[in-house]
């Protein structure tokens, strides 16, 4: 004698659990590790000495965020592939640590500073931390010389899925407007560092 056995939900569980696995899928797919966000950096110019690209992070470089340099060859830089298009996708929670990478093409050194970023869309800016370059520093680079500076974005991870882009625009100086403020800028750092705190 055969006996079969089918498993019946009872109408109380049955409500109960297909909204609790709609939830979870959903939940899932908000959170999981796969790509729900493409980040894009864009740049805009003011007599900028040269144009920005961004390189992958080669981590067998030991070098810390914001390291700063300049080297003759694109090979001897902190980098490996060229990034297509200043675009990457990524993923809530995720930590993105890349390189800045610039090219003096001219034969005199070149100034220039980055205005602070502006994010698009705006109402997708909560839970982002871009350690980028617009920190108030005029920066150069030496003639037919690579300049570098590694950054990162960081990623909270309860954050609006999409893409998002960070923009900078790069402002050329000559060395003249360069040195003026840097002197000032020290000037400030100094006074700043004598006053008492509050």
């Amino acid at each position: 004698m055969k006996t079969s056995m089918k498993f019946i939900l009872k109408p109380s569980f049955k409500f109960a659990f297909f909204p609790l696995v709609f939830i979870t899928l959903i939940s899932f797919q908000i959170y999981s590790g796969k790509s729900e966000i493409k980040i894009k950096i864009g740049w805009t110019y003011e007599k900028s000495p040269g144009k920005m690209e961004i390189y992958e992070y080669n981590p067998a470089s030991n070098l810390q965020l914001w390291e700063t340099g300049e080297k003759k060859n694109l090979r001897d830089l902190p980098v490996k592939k060229k990034i297509t298009d200043s675009q990457f996708d990524s993923a809530p929670g995720d930590n993105k640590k890349f390189v800045l990478v610039m090219k003096n093409e001219s034969s005199e050194k070149k100034y220039f500073f980055a205005a602070p970023h502006i994010v698009e869309p705006g109402d997708h800016a909560l839970g982002y931390k871009f350690k980028c370059l617009c920190v108030n520093i005029v920066f150069h680079v030496s003639p037919e010389m690579y300049w570098y500076r590694i950054v990162e974005i960081r990623i909270s991870p309860r954050v609006k899925q999409g893409t998002v882009e960070f923009i900078h625009q790069i402002i050329g100086l000559n060395e003249k407007e360069a040195n003026e403020y840097m002197k000032s800028f020290y000037e400030q750092m100094r006074e700043e560092s004598r006053m008492p705190d509050m």
